[in-house]
């Protein structure tokens, strides 16, 4: 860690109160929702079961890195005689962060070189033929892989979308590997999955397919079960929180200074050299209302820092933010800092020195939420309308990234540093209950065989004394 001094939710629901905890929903689901099931039973022979932590995680997005280090966890805690594998799409980087082996989960690439006409025609011919070629191989490799696990646990976040690279990006890939899965015996679970947008036909076949083929499938938020469902899925799809609320911080967050310091985190949104169907003019348009609210928080004597849980991807979003309040107010922009971190350790000591968030990741909201500082969400997406009404604090999440106001965000960060006691409390008595809904799914999918009466206590992680439930 080094210091230095998407598109509009079209049909979101508005005025909706905030819902239930999650363990309301999945202890009276009944017959209207899929309750979990064990799927690591029994053993193939002697040997000690073996569990494959599936997703498209790869280093850099902190987010998915805490959701796969939660299953690793979840799978240790609860069947210690397991064997955890990992499936990334950087098995490298995978075996450094986790300690666990790892595997591919597509086929090795190269970056194509840009070309022009006729070139640029017969490079891409080449480049689809090599494509196969290459894939032929990765099948057989990854068959013969998964004939030795027992278990593929899908790791949660938003795996089931066709933004990034259409049907042949995420929806291909967990249906090949559900193709693959089946073949060899090998149980699924997906698990608190996000879902969305998924707007092709032959992705929505791949995800459908998949889906309804696992041993046990949950989402994490009403957004994508209404997506799994337009797109044909008819399996009962319960509502679990993501993974995260599962996650044990190593560090607790540090006890407030004089100085009320507040963490925004500026992302990548509609860069077209990042995002899907990308637009300069929405990613300029969003910099210039971060800078605003930044440098009014600035002018009021608050401490500004802006960080990111993805460690590459927003870099570029800080940096601009930085270089517009420098042009802007070059006073106030000598006090605006960025925090620059690399794993999730790093992201944990860097929230935990703020008061309050202002966030528009999935992740960097959800940690600050599980480790008790107050946030106001700007959504890109449903699944961040759906996870502060979750936790009972949706007047706090402006719904649209693209249409917000600057003097309307600062209003609403003004407004929960008044509260923030109260908001303190009252995620506090939340996070518990989302945490149990999430061990729970946990505790019934990796039962062993030799339980009694379908009941068992499993060790906990120890967890600091200002940790994740701190009011």
């Amino acid at each position: 860690m080094t210091t230095e001094v998407t598109p509009p939710l079209h049909g979101q629901p508005q005025g909706q109160p905030d819902g239930p905890p999650p363990t309301t929903a999945v202890a009276s689901a009944g017959a209207t929702a899929e309750a979990p099931v064990p799927l690591l039973l029994e053993r193939r022979g002697r040997r000690a079961p073996r569990v494959a932590v599936w997703g498209h995680y790869y280093g850099p997005n902190l987010g998915d890195e805490m959701v796969t280090e939660v299953v690793i966890q979840a799978v240790r805690a609860r069947r210690p005689d397991a064997e955890v594998v990992a499936i990334s799409l950087d098995p490298e980087d995978t075996r450094a962060r986790h300690h666990v082996p790892a595997y591919p989960l597509v086929q090795a690439h190269t970056r194509p070189k840009k070309r022009r006409g006729f070139a640029r025609l017969a490079a891409g011919l080449l480049r689809r033929a090599g494509t196969v070629a290459r894939e032929v191989p990765h099948l057989w490799s990854s068959y013969r892989m998964l004939r030795r696990i027992d278990l593929m646990v899908v790791a949660g976040s938003g795996q089931l979308l066709d933004q990034w690279n259409g049907p042949w990006g995420h929806p291909y890939a967990i249906y090949k590997w559900s193709v693959l899965a089946r073949l060899t015996g090998t149980k699924v679970a997906i698990l608190s999955v996000g879902a969305g947008p998924l707007q092709g036909r032959l992705a929505r076949a791949f995800v459908r397919s998949a889906v309804e083929h696992a041993g046990y499938v949950s989402v994490r938020d009403a957004s994508s079960k209404r997506v799994l469902h337009a797109a044909g899925v008819r399996r009962p799809l319960p509502v679990v929180p993501d993974m995260g609320f599962e996650f044990h911080p190593r560090h607790a967050p540090r006890h407030p200074s004089k100085k009320t310091v507040v963490g925004i985190n500026v992302m990548a949104h509609a860069h077209p050299e990042y995002w899907g169907r990308g637009d300069l003019q929405r990613y300029e348009d969003y910099i210039a209302k971060m800078t605003r609210v930044a440098c009014d928080l600035l002018a009021q004597g608050i401490g500004v820092e802006l960080f990111s849980s993805h460690a590459t991807a927003d870099t570029h979003a800080m940096n601009d933010v930085v270089a517009e309040a420098w042009a802007t107010d070059p006073r106030l922009a000598s006090r605006l800092v960025r925090q620059f971190v690399h794993d999730v350790d790093g992201l944990v000591r860097v929230i935990g020195g703020y008061d309050a968030v202002i966030a528009a990741r999935y992740h960097s909201i959800a940690l600050p939420i599980l480790m008790g500082i107050p946030v106001v969400a700007t959504a890109y997406h449903p699944k961040d309308m759906d996870l502060m009404r979750m936790v009972g604090h949706s007047e706090y999440c402006l719904p649209d990234i693209d249409t917000f106001e600057a003097a309307e965000l600062t209003q609403r960060i003004n407004r929960l540093l008044a509260e923030r006691t109260r908001v303190r409390e009252s995620v506090a008595a939340r996070v518990p209950q989302l945490s149990a809904a999430v061990a729970h799914q946990f505790d019934v999918i990796l039962r062993s065989a030799s339980t009694e009466h379908g009941a068992a206590v499993y060790p906990r992680a120890p967890q600091p004394e200002r940790g994740r439930h701190v009011a």
